[in-house]
Formats: structure tokens, C-alpha cells, sequence
């Protein structure tokens, strides 16, 4: 696992089973000046946002059997704004091209569905048009 500890405000939460992937995904976003939490288990994001919370999770699909839609299931069914610090925005990722996997997770609650590969840039994008509009960037942080 890796963590970066941070405001809860400003975190954003990695999901994904490739460590290599995570390294690179915390690297962009940390250059950004962004907090980041990035674990290769769905249990331990479960539990990363209901005792920490996030502004955004960034969830990828690719895990052995359904273990990416059991967590965006528990973000839809369970987790409530009451219960969670910030009720998060969801990235969801995926080298799955069944757009019906594309569907359930805009059904449950994913704001963004990118297919991999994903460039960095188009990553970046979609990470950053989620977060909160500040003094210096007025539509969202980039």
C-alpha cells in the first residue's frame, strides 16, 4: 500500500489492483499538488472512506472476479453523505469494453468512465474537472 497522509478535502483515493499503475497514477496527481491515497484492495478503500473519506476515487475495474463493482456497489448502496466525511466523486477505469459494465457504473454513482489505456493527459482531466473551483482556477482546478 501507499499513502500520502492530507487533507481529506483534498484527497483523492486510488483503487487499483496494479501496483505500477497506482505509482504512476500518485505520481501525476501528487505533481499537481494534489493528496493521494493509493491501495491495491477494495476492502481497504472501503474502509480508507469510511474512517477518512475522499473528495474523489479513482476505481479501476480490473481486479479478479468483480471485486471493482462490489466497491462502487458499496459506495451506492451504503455509504451515505452522513456516513462518509465527503460523499466522493467516482472515476471509474476499466480495459473492460462490454458497455454494459460502462452503464452499471454510471448507474452506480460513477461520475466518469474512461477505457484503458488512458493517457495521462485525458487522466489528469478527468481527475481535475472533479475537484472543487479555487481562487486561481475558477472552473475547477485546471
Amino acid at each position: 500500500m501507499m499513502s500520502e497522509e492530507g487533507d481529506v478535502t483534498n484527497t483523492i483515493l486510488i483503487v487499483g489492483e496494479d501496483a505500477n499503475a497506482l505509482i504512476i497514477a500518485a505520481t501525476l496527481l501528487r505533481a499537481r499538488g494534489l493528496s493521494v491515497r493509493a491501495v491495491t484492495d477494495p476492502t481497504e478503500g472501503c474502509d480508507i472512506l469510511a474512517c477518512e473519506g475522499a473528495l474523489v476515487v479513482v476505481l479501476d475495474l480490473t481486479f479478479p472476479e468483480t471485486r471493482g463493482l462490489d466497491l462502487l456497489r458499496r459506495l451506492h448502496g451504503r455509504f451515505e453523505t452522513r456516513l462518509l466525511l465527503t460523499q466522493p466523486s467516482v472515476v471509474v477505469m476499466t480495459d473492460w469494453f462490454e458497455s454494459a459494465v460502462e452503464h452499471l457504473a454510471v448507474d452506480l454513482g460513477a461520475v466518469t468512465f474512461l477505457r484503458k489505456p488512458v493517457s495521462p493527459g485525458d487522466f489528469l482531466s478527468a481527475v481535475e474537472r472533479l475537484l472543487p473551483a479555487t481562487e486561481e482556477h475558477p472552473g475547477g482546478m485546471y
